[in-house]
């Protein structure tokens, strides 16, 4: 134990803590305080999905930059998926 006075921040690291509010288990990441405390650092949203036909490449590039510049993600898995098991 760190000498001293007050609450403890012994800097432990961030770890994941399992939370499973009414049957829809979510992981959340802390900062370990101590052994026994955490600091919530993040805390997962609802993730949005959906499928995008586009004509072109050229349209992809566009959404993805558009996307790219706000708050928003995408990503595109055409090129980099690839079967493992038959």
């Amino acid at each position: 134990m760190p000498d001293g006075d007050g609450p403890l921040d012994m800097g432990l690291g961030l770890s994941p803590v399992r939370v499973d509010p009414n049957g829809a288990a979510e992981v959340l990441w802390c900062n370990r305080l101590d052994p026994r405390r955490g600091r919530i650092t993040s805390v997962p949203l609802p993730d949005w999905k959906g499928t995008v036909d586009l004509a072109s490449s050229d349209e992809l590039d566009e959404l993805l930059t558009t996307l790219g510049a706000g708050e928003g993600a995408a990503e595109d898995w055409t090129g980099s998926v690839r079967a493992l098991c038959a």
